[in-house]
């Protein structure tokens, strides 16, 4: 059987026709993997584990789009997002599935994003005070250290110079 074979995979949302596009090593375990996601739904969840979990798993169709090899699995992954256009009217976050580690929200989500946030902080005045509090900290220790290791860097190159000068003067 092919499904534990590597592949690029797709689950639709039948009632809109959004897609969420995924590629794994081994297909059916990452589908399991997804339904025990859906399932148990923690607040870390990706973004398509919770918007499967509010809009019904038994809504959405699970298929494999192509088997492929290895090497090959997040060119085909990112050809079929921007097929299906699922990054801007789908269940993908990423553009690129190769930079895993850069997350380029789609307009959609950062509205949302900006939505919650907001909520929270309508209805949650004294921990978002805090949290304020805690940014304005951080950023003002980084800028300390930043420029304490401007300064420094400065000292040092200037004691080299003065140094060289010397040098060469004598």
């Amino acid at each position: 059987m092919n499904q534990n074979k590597c592949g690029v995979y797709s689950f639709t949302h039948i009632p809109t026709g959004k897609k969420y596009i995924g590629s794994s090593l081994n297909c059916q375990r990452r589908y399991k993997s997804h339904l025990r996601e859906i399932e148990r739904l923690r607040d870390k969840a990706q973004f398509f584990h919770k918007e499967a979990s509010k809009l019904g798993i038994t809504n959405f169709k699970y298929e494999v789009i192509e088997y492929c090899e290895e090497s090959e699995r997040f060119e085909r992954e990112l050809h079929h997002i921007k097929l299906n256009n699922s990054f801007i009217n789908g269940f993908n976050l990423m553009k690129n599935p190769t930079k895993s580690w850069s997350y380029d929200f789609s307009p959609e989500v950062r509205q949302k994003m900006s939505e919650k946030r907001k909520a929270f902080i309508k209805n949650n005045p004294e921990s978002a005070s805090l949290y304020s509090e805690s940014i304005k900290s951080a950023n003002a220790s980084y800028a300390a250290n930043t420029k304490d290791a401007r300064w420094k860097k400065l000292r040092n190159a200037r004691k080299s110079l003065t140094k060289q000068n010397h040098e060469n003067n004598h």
